[in-house]
């Protein structure tokens, strides 16, 4: 991104690239991939309850995946611990739930062959996700992607507690933790038309009638512009919801909505990253610098993440911006 964006910049560049002729064509296909996942969304509600959820572990959904439940009456899931993905669990409308392993470079040494093709409720099953967990615990595994654990433990966060700055609940699937899909991947120096996501989007308030974007970064990656990239990825997705036609609809159900609201959301873009002095400075400049132009009404700010002595993850939020 550029060293002197600001919110109206970045927002300007997202939405003439989605204006032009590709991006408009992106954008219908996008519309069409929203749409076919409302229409799987009562498939996936009922394959949900054929699972429970093992401890310490993660279900996840992508859209690809989603977007055929209502057609082929089936659907994978992602299995992950820390979230790292382990393997897969395929439900049938049947009720027959399928795992397979996945990894094999990570977690081949923990049961990965004993576990393949059994059916979820298999003891064999549930052995093999303990210990995948054990092992990232120990430090036996290295996922090579500390920032999935921190998504991880930042949903799970979301999810227990409800008071303050973390009155937010994340914008699930079916009760399944997804990525929004978007037309725009705003990760290089420039945003661009591509296959984008949003780390994790959350749904602001009591009423839920806010969103959040989170931009998560690892311990040692840099943070210059990741408040440019979540400002980024939240345009697109005001962009999506903002259609004047009926294309929009879609993207409020896909977010948790029963129908678009009256009243437009409170949208906000915050950074996840590293607790140090580095990135604390480097944040309330980035914040300062977004601010000076802001016309489109998103409150940036960030939540810095450390790790106690025994290793579990402490979330602060930092109110760098005056909205926060």
């Amino acid at each position: 991104m550029r060293m002197n964006d600001t919110v109206d910049g970045i927002a300007e560049r997202v939405r003439a690239l989605l204006e032009s002729g590709e991006g408009k064509e992106r954008i219908g296909r996008f519309n069409k991939l929203a749409a076919r996942v409302e229409k799987s969304i009562p498939t996936l509600m009922e394959m949900k309850k054929k699972l429970h959820q093992r401890a310490r572990m993660q279900l996840y959904i992508n859209v690809a995946d989603a977007q055929h439940a209502s057609d082929t009456q089936a659907v994978r899931m992602s299995v992950r611990v820390h979230g790292c993905k382990c393997g897969t669990v395929r439900v049938d409308s049947d009720g027959k739930r399928t795992f397979t392993p996945s990894n094999p470079g990570l977690f081949e040494r923990y049961g990965y062959d004993e576990a393949r093709g059994l059916e979820w409720g298999d003891a064999q099953v549930a052995d093999f996700i303990k210990r995948c967990v054990e092992a990232v615990d120990k430090g036996e595994v290295k996922t090579g992607k500390p920032e999935a654990s921190v998504e991880a433990k930042l949903i799970a966060r979301m999810k227990l507690e409800s008071g303050g700055w973390w009155c937010q609940k994340p914008v699930c699937l079916a009760g399944i933790p997804l990525q929004i899909p978007l037309p725009i991947a705003a990760a290089g120096p420039e945003p661009k038309l591509g296959d984008g996501h949003i780390d994790v989007l959350a749904r602001l308030g009591r009423g839920g009638k806010g969103l959040r974007v989170y931009e998560i970064k690892a311990p040692r990656a840099g943070v210059e512009t990741a408040l440019d990239q979540a400002v980024g990825y939240m345009t697109a997705l005001k962009v999506a919801l903002t259609q004047t036609d009926t294309s929009a609809g879609p993207w409020w159900t896909l977010i948790g909505f029963s129908k678009r609201p009256k009243r437009t959301p409170r949208f906000e873009a915050v950074a996840c990253v590293a607790d140090n002095t580095k990135n604390r400075e480097q944040l309330e400049k980035a914040c300062k610098r977004l601010e000076a132009g802001n016309h489109e009404n998103i409150v940036v700010g960030a939540v810095f993440y450390s790790y106690d002595a025994s290793g579990r993850l402490r979330l602060r939020p930092r109110r760098t911006s005056p909205y926060l």
